[in-house]
């Protein structure tokens, strides 16, 4: 278990220490893309990420998250059946994506004037 929290904490050192490429999401929608776009920004520039699954596997610079796989930052969280960070082509990837919550501080959150106005009487 040590092992394997060392190894994950190596390869976020890595992944952070090289410049971006793509991002990349298993779905079609377009906050995926966005979500795994700002996983990549935050991993480059070395900013926290909380990560868990019930599996974790670390397969030479792949790390692969599976059964549950969650992702945290700030006020922004992604539940996937399968999260993937590529450390040598620079991608993150969701397989099955089953949530994706995106508070107002993020940037894949819509503008404050496109969001539903909610007025109480």
């Amino acid at each position: 278990m040590n092992k394997t929290l060392i190894g994950i904490a190596g390869l976020g050192l890595a992944l952070a220490a090289e410049l971006p490429a793509t991002a990349q999401s298993g779905g079609s929608r377009p906050w995926n893309d966005c979500v795994a776009a700002a996983i990549q920004a935050r991993l480059v520039a070395q900013e926290p990420l909380r990560l868990s699954a019930e599996k974790v596997n670390l397969e030479g610079d792949t790390l692969r998250l599976t059964g549950r796989a969650t992702v945290r930052f700030d006020d922004t969280t992604v539940i996937a059946d399968e999260i993937v960070i590529n450390q040598p082509s620079k991608q993150v990837e969701f397989t099955a994506v089953r949530q994706i919550f995106i508070g107002a501080r993020s940037r894949c959150a819509p503008p404050p004037s496109s969001r539903p106005r909610i007025e109480f009487r």
